[in-house]
């Protein structure tokens, strides 16, 4: 349902982006915790790019709300040692991707941060 116009979206924002989408979903109570699953920008089967974030809303979705999570980080995984997949040499592809994670609730009035971003946390 969103992955056509929200990747599309994305790739037209980033000017890139081959990889599909990963994505996962969940049916929780108010509060659950989800993990985002991350991989690299251009190509799903890099292992060092495997990783999740966990991320919550404490006070959301309520009735009336829907909550939209999207997480992109800066790179691959720190000291990265899963094993399989393609390394980054193996497509020919550099290391630096620039992203920021935002976590965004949308509610009856639209489309608002629920939460500071990175970006705002560190005054950037």
């Amino acid at each position: 349902m969103w992955h056509i116009p929200g990747g599309g979206g994305m790739r037209a924002a980033l000017g890139k982006g081959e990889a599909i989408v990963p994505s996962t979903k969940k049916v929780g109570p108010l509060g659950a915790r989800l993990d985002v699953p991350l991989t690299h920008l251009e190509w799903s089967y890099v292992g060092s790019h495997y990783d999740a974030i966990e991320v919550g809303v404490p006070d959301a979705p309520r009735s009336d709300e829907l909550v939209l999570i999207l997480a992109m980080a800066v790179g691959g995984r720190v000291d990265a040692r899963l094993a399989g997949g393609f390394s980054l040499a193996d497509r020919g592809g550099s290391r630096s991707t620039s992203m920021r994670i935002a976590v965004l609730g949308l509610g009856p009035h639209g489309l608002a941060p629920s939460r500071p971003s990175v970006r705002q946390r560190c005054g950037r």
